[in-house]
Order: C-alpha cells, then sequence, then structure tokens
C-alpha cells in the first residue's frame, strides 16, 4: 500500500536525531547565541550592581535606554539605510546606545564624568556587538 507525501516530512520531525545540521547553519545559531550573550551583558552588569550595593538600580535604567536606542538604531535602518553595511548599523547602534545611555543617566541624577561615560560607553560597546551578531547572523557568512 502506498503511503501518502505527508507521513515522510512527519517521521522526521519526530525523530529529530536524524537530522543533519549544516556549518551555515551551525554559524548563524552561534552569531545568535552570541548576540544575545552581548545584549544581556550590560543586564548582567547592572544585577551585580544592585545585588552588591542592594539599593543601586541605576545600571538597569542605563542598559534599557541603551537598549533602546540600539533598537533604534536597527530599525531606521532596516527601513531607511537600505545601503548600510553590518559594521555601519554597528557603528551607529554603539553612539545611539552610548548617547542615549548618557542621557538616561543623567536624567536620573548622575553627574556628567569620566565613570558616567566608561560605563555608558561600555554598555554601548556590547549592544554595538549584539547588532553586529544579530546582522552577522542575517547576512550569512560574510560581512558586508
Amino acid at each position: 500500500m502506498l503511503t501518502p507525501p505527508t507521513i515522510a516530512p512527519l517521521r522526521m520531525a519526530r525523530n529529530p536525531g536524524n537530522a543533519v545540521i549544516s556549518p551555515f547553519t551551525m554559524k548563524r545559531t552561534m552569531a545568535h547565541a552570541l548576540s544575545l550573550a552581548a545584549g544581556g551583558l550590560p543586564f548582567a552588569f547592572a544585577s551585580i550592581r544592585a545585588i552588591q550595593t542592594g539599593w543601586d538600580f541605576r545600571y538597569f535604567m542605563i542598559a534599557v535606554a541603551g537598549l533602546i536606542g540600539a533598537a533604534a538604531a536597527v530599525a531606521i535602518g532596516r527601513t531607511y539605510a537600505s545601503g548600510w553595511t553590518t559594521v555601519t548599523a554597528a557603528l551607529v547602534a554603539f553612539v545611539t546606545a552610548s548617547v542615549l545611555s548618557v542621557l538616561a543617566a543623567m536624567a536620573i541624577g548622575t553627574r556628567l564624568g569620566l565613570g558616567l561615560l566608561v560605563v555608558a560607553d561600555s554598555f554601548g560597546a556590547c549592544f554595538a556587538a549584539a547588532v553586529f551578531f544579530h546582522l552577522y547572523a542575517r547576512v550569512g557568512n560574510h560581512v558586508r
């Protein structure tokens, strides 16, 4: 008796151990994992600061502002700047995340100084790396 053609894909789906993962898929998965790790790093630093002091949650607001800046840069870049390269988008995300982090810190009462700039630029660098790896995973094997 002939089996319907829809049964074969269902059998493969139930038994994923036989599936072969290509190196390209593995690189994309690794790039996504690195993107998530880099994007989560400012929140890990904020958590460490909050646990150490017990009351200082300002880094969370700075990290959220940086995340919003990086996400806005990626969204605007996808919409209007079709010729952006992966590196260009990461640099724009770095600048916007850093500037919004500084503005958020100053809005909650932190004075502008070297410490604030180091924290904001560190968070901006983490979000820029997250944007780079995210777009690298979407573009493929090469950085354009």
